[in-house]
C-alpha cells in the first residue's frame, strides 16, 4: 500500500523502479491511497508517486518484508543503550542494514483519531549502532529490536521495525472507543481500580504537562496513523500499569486485539499478536497476588488464534539502574517472542513456550499429601527441567516471593520443598501437612516475585497456575 496527500481530486501515476504500477485519484480532501503488485523480499528499490497538477516525491532504498509495531509502555520503551553488554548489541546492529527502525514521538496525544503522526523521534533508518545505540529510553526499543533480528536471522526477510510505545500507560489508551465500550468502559470516563495499587511513579516517564493516561489517546495519535499499512505482527509489553484493573484487563486485551485486527484493514485476522507475560518486580507494598492476577488475565488473549507470548516471570532484575520493574535482560525476551512469532506466523516447528498446567487432582489428603498437576502437552518441549531458585529474602519482602503451594482445608499454604516427580506430563507434588487436613488447591509462582523451579529442557519457565476445588 502507498498513500500520501495531493490536490483534491488530483490522478497520481506511481512507478516502481521506473515502471509504471497503478494510477490513483485523490478524494475532495486530497487523500489517495493504492496497491503496489507483490513483489519478493529484498530490494533496493525506488517508487515514485507523481499528481498531475502537484508534482512528484521518489522514495529510494525500499526494500519489501515484514513489518512489525512494537508498542506498549516502559517496558517496550526501554531502549538498547540499557541492556546488559549493550555495547557489544550496539555494535552488532552494522551487521543488519536490511533491518529498518522507525520510532514515533512521544508528546503527542489525541482525542480524535490522526492520519499523520504529530511526532517523530527517528525517521526511517538503517539499522546501524548510531539508529540502534542512540538515545535513552528514546531510540529503538530493545525488545523489538532483539525481536526482529532474530527473526532476520530466521528468514533472511528484510525488517521493518515501528518503535510506538509510552511509559506508564494504561491499555484504556490505547484501545478505539469501540473496544472500551465492549467492556463496559464510556470513552470519557476513567476506569476506577478494583484494589488500592498505585505503581505509576515506578514507570511513568513521560511529561507532566501531557497526560497519555486518557482513553483512546495513544490509539488515535500512534496506532491510527498506521492503520494503512500491511503489518506481519505485534509484539506488545504493557500491563504494569493496570495492575489491580484485573478483571477488566482480562476482558481489554483480547477485545484490544480483535479491534486491532479489525482496523488494520489489509491485515485483519492474519494480523498475529505476540505479547509479554509481566516480569517478576517487587513493589515494597501492598504486599498480595495483584502481580500474578494481572499475569493471568493476560492470557485471556490466547484464546484467539494467531496469538503467542513470551514470559518474563523469571527475568526479575534487582539491579537495575532504571528499577526493578525494568529487567535488562530483553534478549531474553526478544529470543522468546520470534520463537513465537516463528511458530505462529511462519508455522516453524520450534518450541516456543514453557510447561502449561491444565488441571489438578488431589492423589493423598494429610498427613502426606501428593496432587497431581497435569501440563498441556504441547508446550513441554524435551520434558521438564528444575532449577534451585530462590527467594532473594535480604532484597525482596518475602511476602511477595511466590513459591510451589499446596494449601489445606484449614487454609493454610504449605511451601513445596520436595523436588517434584515426573509422570509423562505431570508432576506429582507432596508435602507434609497436618493429619485430617484436606487439599483444596495449589499455585505455582502466583505472586509479585515469582520463584521459578520449573522450566522445560528447552530453558522456557512454567506459567504460573492458581488451582483450587
Amino acid at each position: 500500500m502507498v498513500w500520501g496527500t495531493v490536490k483534491p481530486r488530483d490522478t497520481v501515476t506511481v512507478k516502481l523502479d521506473g515502471k509504471e504500477v497503478g494510477k490513483f485519484v485523490a478524494n475532495p480532501q486530497g487523500n489517495w491511497r493504492g496497491f503496489l503488485p507483490t513483489q519478493n523480499p529484498g530490494g533496493p528499490h525506488a517508487v515514485e508517486a507523481t499528481g498531475a497538477a502537484t508534482g512528484s516525491q521518489t522514495l529510494s532504498d525500499v526494500y519489501f518484508g515484514d513489518v512489525y509495531i512494537c508498542s506498549g509502555q516502559s517496558n517496550m520503551q526501554f531502549s538498547v543503550q540499557g541492556v546488559f553488554n549493550a555495547s557489544q548489541e550496539i555494535a552488532k546492529a552494522e551487521k543488519y542494514h536490511q533491518i529498518r527502525v522507525f520510532t514515533v514521538g512521544q508528546g503527542s496525544i489525541s482525542h480524535t483519531p490522526l492520519s499523520e503522526f504529530e511526532t517523530i523521534e527517528q525517521k526511517w533508518s538503517i539499522a546501524s549502532a548510531q539508529s540502534i545505540g542512540n538515545g535513552v529510553w528514546s531510540y529503538q526499543s530493545a525488545v523489538c529490536w532483539f525481536s526482529g533480528r532474530d527473526l532476520y536471522d530466521f528468514n533472511k526477510v528484510p525488517v521493518g521495525l515501528i518503535s510506538s510505545n509510552w511509559g506508564g500507560t494504561i491499555i484504556q489508551a490505547w484501545s478505539d472507543p469501540a473496544a472500551l465500550k465492549k467492556c463496559g468502559i464510556n470513552s470519557q470516563e476513567p476506569l476506577p481500580l478494583e484494589k488500592n495499587v498505585e505503581i505509576s511513579n515506578l514507570v511513568s516517564k513521560f511529561s507532566d504537562s501531557v497526560n497519555p493516561n486518557q482513553n483512546s489517546v495513544l490509539y488515535n495519535a500512534m496506532i491510527y496513523p498506521l492503520l494503512p499499512m500491511r503489518i506481519r505482527g505485534v509484539f506488545w509489553y504493557q500491563g504494569e500499569n493496570n495492575v489491580g484493573q484485573n478483571t477488566y484487563y482480562q476482558c481489554a486485551f483480547p477485545t484490544m486485539i480483535q479491534s486491532w485486527r479489525e482496523n488494520f484493514a489489509l491485515t485483519r485476522s492474519a494480523l498475529n499478536f505476540f505479547f509479554v507475560q509481566l516480569a517478576a518486580y517487587t513493589q515494597g507494598g501492598p504486599y498480595g497476588a495483584n502481580l500474578a492476577l494481572l499475569r493471568q488475565s493476560q492470557l485471556a488473549a490466547l484464546a484467539l488464534p494467531n496469538v503467542g507470548y513470551a514470559s518474563a516471570i523469571d527475568l526479575g532484575d534487582l539491579g537495575s539502574p532504571e528499577g526493578n520493574i525494568h529487567p535488562r535482560d530483553k534478549q531474553t525476551v526478544g529470543v522468546r517472542l520470534a520463537l513465537a512469532a516463528r511458530a505462529i506466523a511462519f508455522n516453524d516447528h520450534v518450541v516456543h513456550q514453557g510447561p502449561y498446567a491444565s488441571s489438578f487432582n488431589v492423589l493423598e489428603n494429610g498427613p502426606n499429601a501428593r496432587i497431581q498437576v497435569n501440563f498441556n502437552a504441547s508446550t513441554m518441549g524435551s520434558g521438564f527441567a528444575f532449577r534451585n531458585n530462590a527467594c532473594p529474602a535480604s532484597l525482596v519482602n518475602s511476602r511477595e516471593c511466590a513459591y510451589l503451594t499446596i494449601e489445606g482445608s484449614n487454609r493454610v499454604v504449605y511451601n513445596v520443598t520436595r523436588t517434584p516427580e515426573v509422570k509423562g506430563d505431570s508432576l506429582i507434588i507432596s508435602a507434609a501437612i497436618p493429619s485430617g487436613v484436606n487439599v483444596v488447591g495449589t499455585t505455582y509462582a502466583f505472586g509479585d516475585w515469582p520463584v521459578c523451579t520449573i522450566f522445560n529442557k528447552e530453558g522456557f519457565p512454567a506459567l504460573p497456575w492458581n488451582f483450587s476445588k
